[in-house]
């Protein structure tokens, strides 16, 4: 089980099963960028898991 605060929008509490949630690593860096463009973000990861459903 893996739980937290979002290091992009502060929301919590946020937790996952490691096994069914496929939670990724952001580096720092990124998620200041993230910061930055959240909308233009949330639109990539949703085309990225939009491709991965299709495959």
């Amino acid at each position: 089980m893996l739980s937290g605060i979002s290091l992009i929008d502060g929301s919590f509490p946020r937790s996952c099963d490691g096994r069914h949630c496929w939670p990724i690593r952001i580096p720092v860096e990124e998620v200041m960028t993230i910061k930055r463009d959240l909308e233009g973000y949330a639109r990539r990861r949703k085309a990225e898991l939009d491709a991965a459903d299709s495959i």
